[in-house]
């Protein structure tokens, strides 16, 4: 029975790295950065942000995503609600300096520079997630060095 017992363990220690390594390495290549951070609360049910850079067909320009996860056991446990920023895929512009700028239970704000891929400058943004599903795009209220 201890045979037993210690087989299934060594099994299951070599079974959790490998199913780790297989979901990074099924990642998609064209994610540049993730971010999550912050905290949500909607009703009963509250979660962390996920803040996703991934880059544009074109190899110039990104997309932007922002992603509601579930937490309630402390760690992410399901995807409640996800949302492209589509005011970027439109400007089609590359992203930069990406910096997560506030957090509380209402809200998660993420600053970062939209950069013209022809190089004809570059636009102070804030992206503002709130409740699953909810975000608003805005000019930076404040320049950045």
């Amino acid at each position: 029975m201890r045979r037993a017992v210690a087989l299934l363990f060594a099994v299951l220690a070599i079974a959790a790295p490998a199913h780790a390594r297989d979901a990074v390495e099924r990642l998609e290549l064209s994610i540049r950065e993730v971010t999550t951070d912050g905290r949500w609360v909607e009703g009963d049910v509250s979660g962390v942000y996920r803040f996703v850079v991934v880059d544009g067909a074109d190899g110039r320009t990104a997309r932007l995503h922002v992603q509601w996860l579930a937490t309630p056991t402390g760690f992410p446990t399901g995807l409640v609600a996800s949302a492209e920023i589509l005011e970027i895929s439109e400007l089609k512009v590359d992203v930069a300096d990406i910096e997560v700028d506030g957090r509380d239970d209402t809200r998660f704000v993420v600053r970062f520079e939209a950069i013209d891929p022809d190089g004809h400058g570059a636009t102070p943004l804030e992206l503002v997630a709130t409740s699953p599903g909810r975000y608003s795009l805005l000019k930076s209220r404040r320049d950045r060095p």
